[in-house]
């Protein structure tokens, strides 16, 4: 059952992570499980947790850690604005508070340029899944919309990665070069 409790270690959390601050305590886990277990029971399934993927053979230089893991083609990615918090998500959105989203005929719907369409996007084609629950929550309310891996965006943004790494790694290798002809002279 998703209680005021679970609703208020979600906000605890956000606090912490926006403030730049990572906790890694029994206390922070079990705070997380229990908003998890509450988004899961909300739902209708049940949420595994997950740790950090690593991309395949060509993806190899890029990792994913998804909220959580619903089967082999599904995973989760939940956000619990701080600032919406005593917010319906629908009044945070008409309000300008959640600016990633909209709400079309009821349902959310994450808006395809936002960074977390990329994030979204990147852990599906890591994790080699079809499809991600992607949840907003507040202390008033929950909306989801299930995205599905869009190929054609995938492509371009690994293109993108792919050639970020590449520039990257050719400019750090050219400047350790430098760096150690410099130190034989």
């Amino acid at each position: 059952m998703v209680t005021d409790s679970s609703r208020d270690n979600c906000t605890i959390l956000n606090l912490f992570a926006q403030s730049g601050i990572v906790l890694i305590t029994e206390l922070s886990t079990n705070l997380w499980l229990n908003y998890i277990c509450g988004t899961a029971e909300q739902l209708g399934f049940k949420i595994n947790e997950c740790g950090f993927f690593i991309g395949s053979e060509e993806l190899y230089f890029l990792g994913a850690s998804p909220d959580g893991v619903i089967d082999s083609d599904t995973i989760i990615e939940i956000k619990c604005p701080y600032s919406a918090r005593d917010s319906t998500i629908a009044d945070a959105i008409k309000n300008k508070i959640i600016t990633y989203a909209t709400i079309e005929p009821g349902q959310l719907k994450l808006k395809g340029s936002h960074n977390y369409m990329y994030q979204i996007q990147g852990q599906l084609a890591i994790t080699n899944r079809k499809c991600c629950y992607f949840i907003v929550w507040t202390k008033k309310d929950m909306m989801f919309e299930k995205i599905k891996k869009d190929e054609l965006f995938w492509q371009d943004v690994n293109l993108n990665c792919t050639h970020f790494i590449l520039i990257a790694s050719c400019q750090k290798l050219w400047i350790l070069a430098i760096h150690e002809s410099l130190q034989t002279m």
